[in-house]
Order: structure tokens, then C-alpha cells, then sequence
């Protein structure tokens, strides 16, 4: 089979994350066949350099020998056990690693399965530590323009998008945002661009930062389309 039947059959029965699916209409899904290093090979033998990384997850490169050994090894072993009651050998020794290396204070590990995940781990976190500090009415999130954080609910609600966001606002806690520098470079040169805060203001009592919690809730970042920044070659030839 080829590109074309892959992407007939993918647009019959699949819908794309962080996608308008009215594009594929006229621009193509890109069927993987297999991926070595930083390369992707379609089902035609064209290749793509993955400059994103398969969004950000494939920091050593796709079909990495000592990575694919470790989870043969492990899938055989064990492929999962729930950690609510239940642990096992490979969470308790990376947790050991983890903690080694953080600064004191920060002595357990607690495991999302995805990003937005995470970050709905860490506002909860902190909502709960002010909870149980006597401090209930610490409520509202600080947030920074034109940072993101995920899809999910909690996530999207703490960053600042607003293509992902608008069409889901009335189901959304409403955070504080404050400015966050953006580096541009007009005409040469760089400066530093703010955004006005917006959101009501609040007293410090009324305030809870997920950064408390997870560096990653104040981080600002945005996604850019998966297929944007994939650099393509014909054949094993760069074009």
C-alpha cells in the first residue's frame, strides 16, 4: 500500500489533534512507515527530518537501540501495574534517581501519563497544599500571555491561546494574566515586547501559582503545527 491508500483509509476513520480536518481536503496526511534517528520514511520512500521531534517526545531519536531494548525487556517482565496500592521495581529506582538530583524540599516523585496531565496535577496540587494550609480561599491562577500549557481543561484554561481556547471559554476557571516578555526583532534589532495583564485583579489571599508545584505550569511556550516544521526529502535525498 502506498501514501494515498494510507491517507484514504486514516481520513475515513480518524480525527487529527490540534487539527482542522477541512485542511486535509486539500493538503495531505503524511502516512510513517518507519522512523530511524532523526528521519521519517513515508510508505512512498520519501523521507523527513523530524525537527520537532515528534512533538518534543523523541528527545534520542526515533527506534533508538538502547531505549527499544530496555522496553522489550521490561514489556516481558511487566507491561503495567496500577501504582494506587501497588508499586514495582522501575518507578521506585527512577524516583530514587529523580529525587537524588532535586534540590531539598522537593523528596517524592508523582507521575503523570502526558503533559496537560501535568498540569492538571499541579493545579490541583496547589489548590490542595493552600486547602490544607488553612488558606481556603486561595482560588484564582496567575498565568502569563501567550504562554501554553495543553488541551485539557485545566490546561488550557492556564495558558493564554486564543485559537485554542475561545470556542471552549464557558467551560473554563478564569486566571490572572500578567505580562510576559516576548523577544522580537524589528528592523535588526532586539527588543523586549510586553502585554498588558488582563483578567480581574485580586488580592494575594485570592491567588494560588501552580509553579508551587510544577515549573512547567509558568512555562510559556506555543505548538506549532506537527507538519509545519518537518524539512522533507525525496527518495533519501534532501530537497
Amino acid at each position: 500500500m502506498n501514501n494515498h491508500d494510507w491517507m484514504r483509509r486514516d481520513l475515513a476513520v480518524l480525527w487529527h489533534p490540534c487539527t482542522q480536518m477541512k485542511d486535509h481536503e486539500q493538503f495531505p496526511v503524511i502516512p510513517i512507515r518507519r522512523g530511524e534517528g532523526v528521519w521519517l520514511e513515508d510508505f512512498d520512500g520519501n523521507r523527513y527530518l523530524d525537527a520537532i521531534s515528534s512533538w518534543w517526545v523523541n528527545l534520542f531519536g526515533h527506534a533508538n537501540a538502547r531505549i527499544n531494548a530496555a522496553l522489550k525487556a521490561q514489556v516481558d517482565q511487566l507491561e503495567h501495574v496500577i501504582l494506587a496500592g501497588f508499586s514495582h521495581e522501575p518507578v521506585v529506582r527512577l524516583s530514587e534517581r529523580l529525587v537524588a538530583m532535586t534540590p531539598p524540599g522537593l523528596s517524592h516523585c508523582f507521575y503523570a501519563d502526558s503533559g496537560s496531565a501535568a498540569i492538571e496535577v499541579a493545579l490541583k496540587m496547589s489548590f490542595h497544599y493552600w486547602r490544607n494550609a488553612g488558606q481556603r480561599n486561595k482560588t484564582r491562577f496567575i498565568n502569563l500571555s501567550n504562554s501554553y500549557h495543553g488541551e485539557t481543561l485545566g490546561a488550557l484554561a492556564v495558558g493564554d491561546v486564543s485559537l485554542f481556547k475561545d470556542t471552549y471559554q464557558p467551560l473554563l476557571l478564569t486566571p490572572i494574566t500578567v505580562p510576559s516578555p516576548a523577544r522580537i526583532r524589528p528592523r535588526g534589532r532586539t527588543t523586549t515586547r510586553s502585554h498588558r495583564a488582563r483578567g480581574t485583579t485580586s488580592t494575594s489571599t485570592g491567588m494560588a501559582t501552580g509553579s508551587r508545584t510544577s515549573p512547567t505550569a509558568s512555562a510559556s511556550r506555543r505548538r506549532p503545527a506537527p507538519t509545519s516544521s518537518a524539512t522533507r526529502s525525496s527518495r533519501g535525498r534532501r530537497r
